[in-house]
């Protein structure tokens, strides 16, 4: 626990540093919407054609992955998602309501809902989840730096 609080000390502390910075424009944001949300689809495309690669890729080697489970470095998730070849099924997802926060022209966040049918040794997975990514460009290409994604209540005031 104390290390996922550093963590997310950390990313609070990287945001209100680079919110001084000079934002895209809108046409530029617009852009960039199209640009990690075609990012995400992808993973989650690739864990249901079992293609953990396209993760390899598509993320930092320093990537930050926080779920239900805790805190988890790319490696450890590369390990999952080869693990996962073998005992998930993904018969369908659909990723909705996307928000852009552009934090700097090359840095942003992008959060959505996404619904899954899977399940994974046996067991369905929850169906209903939140997704937020933190993106960097690095050598013009989108990369993404910090993964979260966790259960979607269908009630918000069941605690």
């Amino acid at each position: 626990m104390p290390k996922t609080i550093l963590y997310l000390a950390l990313f609070l502390l990287s945001y209100s540093a680079i919110a001084q910075s000079p934002k895209p424009s809108n046409a530029a944001s617009s852009s960039t919407l199209d640009a990690l949300r075609g990012l995400e689809n992808a993973f989650f495309q690739a864990w249901e054609d079992k293609q953990p690669e396209v993760f390899r890729q598509a993320i930092r080697d320093d990537g930050i992955f926080f779920g239900q489970y805790g805190v988890s470095s790319k490696s450890e998730e590369m390990e999952s998602q080869e693990q996962s070849k073998t005992y998930c099924e993904v018969q369908a997802f659909q990723l909705t309501d996307f928000t852009l926060l552009s934090l700097t022209k090359e840095s942003a966040v992008i959060t959505y809902r996404a619904e899954q049918h899977a399940t994974c040794g046996g067991k369905v997975v929850d169906p209903l989840m939140n997704g937020l990514s933190v993106y960097v460009k690095q050598d013009g290409k989108w990369m993404n730096v910090v993964r979260l994604r966790f259960r979607r209540r269908t009630n918000h005031l069941a605690y």
